[in-house]
């Protein structure tokens, strides 16, 4: 005998699913069989999402951030020392004092700045003067800002001498009436990439710790935070398909520019080479914080490029002696921190300095269908963000097992009015996918057992508004509202295309050649879809809003929602199975889906709690 899940599914997946199983063959009928008990977990799919945020780097080492680990000083050898194991993650280059071998912590209730040297073990503290806020740290330097926005407002550099006192450096060549933007990124030990606006005009300046004196550049630098990188002798950025290079001699120089393509973020400048990251759009949706991208190296002689890295996510740091360091690598289990250096003769060199510690998740399932022995489910990866259909096999007879995942293809939730599809299971290894509306995207399509998306439409004469039930050869297909409130639904024969029949009754479920279609609220009748012949109707009770109705064989499963209380199921609350059974047949198997994030579903004994 086949069986076929009494759970059709569920829109939130569970740390356990528990799914009840009737054993029937895939006809109308008996859903009688040999009593046969069983359970089966599915473990959870894993996969590695690596969080390395490169903060700052100086001549011995450089701070990153990994989870679970914290903040991380790691030497060029690959030696780490924790830091600070309880920062969270953070991306403030020019706040934990860029391009030294100084580690700075800003303490914002204590107004104190700790910078700690670690080549020297040295630890000094910085208290910020009343009226001043804190901007950044660069080097051993603290920058702050003090006045009044508009009117007078200046940086400050706050440098601690050998008897460890703190001397006080107002910046010189700050216009007055401007307003000062918070830090950016863009800074090491020598001074820091600025922007403040005076007016309605928004100008981009060099601050220069050494010097005391902010320069105001001649030119704009449109673009801003990925595609922008300071390296130890030239500010670049990219814009609008060209890249713009300023040597760090005269910043108030015209720029260098060049025609490039396909920029995702510019990473830095090695020598006379880019180094940018490009999306790889077979890896996942465009997101710079996901390990999508990949790293060439793009000669600014005009060469050919070269590929660095295979994947690589978030920023990378330059290092003082003009090299740059980036995270990535083959693959996520593959993760660490290379460094990019000038080669001898021209061109680049690639070395690994540190492995990284990528955090273990699982794949989150959204949706599932268990039909025939065939585990259906809905699932994201979190390394790409993108979702994907897969399916298991659990067997048809005996006691379930955990057969291998296969790919159906990538799926779009973008695509959906309501974020993903509806899927329903034949039971003879085909699933009909359709949204819950009238676009395109959203009309009902059949999957073969071993097809992959997007499979084939299912009646493209007619456009329909979803699918509505599907078992064996059979979708009911419902089509829009019309204008007097009614929706026609029309059960299709998947293998010839025809419309064998056609209601404007809701449709609730079909089983073989039965479609249970509804009366008022509370009564569901059954209607032969080959002859038109309707059977005995089904009364659930008075005030029963019929809810989740569900046929299998002789089998029905629902529940009644209040009609006067009813209110929306909120977000991640643990789902209940129908608790009410009729029909006949008593023996049911469980399958548990394990670890894919969610809560516990509560699962109804069937076997005991129906009802005849």
């Amino acid at each position: 005998m086949g069986r076929r899940a009494l759970v059709r599914g569920a829109t939130a997946a569970a740390v356990s699913f528990t799914l009840a199983l009737g054993l029937g063959p895939l006809t109308v009928g008996s859903a009688h069989g040999e009593t046969a008990t069983g359970e089966v977990t599915v473990p959870a799919t894993a996969a590695l999402l690596p969080q390395t945020s490169l903060l700052s780097a100086g001549p011995s080492g450089f701070l990153r951030y990994e989870s679970g680990r914290g903040r991380l000083w790691t030497t060029y050898d690959g030696v780490d020392t924790v830091v600070d194991g309880s920062a969270t993650a953070g991306t403030e280059v020019t706040g934990a004092g860029a391009g030294s071998d100084v580690v700075a912590r800003y303490d914002g209730s204590a107004r104190t700045v700790t910078l700690r040297d670690m080549t020297s073990g040295r630890v000094s503290e910085v208290a910020l003067p009343d009226g001043q806020a804190y901007f950044s740290t660069l080097g051993s330097t603290v920058v702050t800002t003090a006045g009044t926005p508009g009117t007078d407002a200046v940086w400050h550099l706050l440098d601690v001498r050998d008897d460890g006192s703190v001397a006080d450096r107002t910046v010189e060549g700050v216009p007055s009436g401007v307003y000062l933007s918070s830090p950016s990124s863009l800074g090491d030990a020598h001074g820091q990439v600025v922007r403040y606006r005076k007016g309605d005009d928004d100008f981009t300046g060099w601050l220069d710790v050494e010097q005391g004196r902010l320069t105001t550049l001649p030119y704009a630098v449109r673009s801003w935070y990925s595609l922008v990188a300071l390296s130890s002798t030239h500010l670049v950025w990219w814009y609008d398909g060209t890249l713009h290079i300023a040597s760090r001699k005269d910043l108030t120089a015209a720029p260098r520019t060049m025609p490039l393509a396909d920029v995702g973020q510019v990473l830095g400048l090695v020598g006379d080479t880019v180094v940018v990251s490009r999306y790889d759009s077979s890896l996942g949706r465009y997101d710079t914080g996901l390990p999508v991208w990949r790293v060439d190296a793009v000669p600014l002689d005009g060469s050919a490029p070269r590929t660095l890295l295979a994947r690589t996510s978030r920023q990378a740091v330059p290092t003082p002696d003009g090299g740059l360091l980036v995270p990535g690598g083959a693959g996520t289990d593959q993760w660490g921190v290379s460094l990019v250096e000038p080669a001898e003769g021209g061109g680049v060199t690639v070395r690994r300095v540190a492995d990284a510690y990528p955090r273990t998740t699982v794949h989150s399932v959204s949706q599932l269908t268990l039909t025939q022995g065939r585990l259906t489910t809905v699932e994201k990866d979190p390394e790409g963000e993108w979702t994907y259909l897969h399916t298991r096999e659990t067997g048809a007879t005996g006691s379930p097992t955990v057969g291998a995942r296969t790919t159906r293809g990538r799926i779009a939730p973008e695509n959906y009015a309501q974020g993903g599809p509806r899927l329903l299971d034949t039971g003879d290894g085909r699933t009909v996918i359709s949204g819950y509306g009238t676009s395109t995207a959203q009309q009902p399509y059949v999957l073969g057992p071993t097809q992959s998306l997007p499979g084939t439409r299912i009646d493209s004469s007619r456009v329909y508004r979803s699918a509505t039930a599907a078992s064996g050869r059979f979708a009911a297909l419902t089509r829009p509202w019309a204008s007097d409130g009614t929706a026609e639904t029309r059960v299709v024969d998947l293998d010839s295309g025809r419309t064998v029949f056609t209601t404007t009754d809701g449709v609730r479920a079909l089983w073989g050649t039965t479609l249970w279609v509804m009366s008022g609220n509370d009564t569901a009748v059954p209607v032969d879809v080959l002859t038109g012949r309707r059977g005995e109707p089904v009364w659930f009770g008075n005030g029963c809003l019929l809810n989740d109705f569900q046929a299998v064989g002789r089998w029905l499963l629902w529940n009644c929602v209040p009609q006067r209380r009813a209110r929306p199921v909120q977000q991640r609350r643990p789902a209940r199975l129908p608790a009410r059974v009729r029909g006949g047949g008593d023996a049911f198997h469980r399958v548990h889906l394990v670890g894919h994030g969610l809560e516990p579903v509560r699962h109804a004994d069937l076997a005991r709690g129906h009802q005849r």
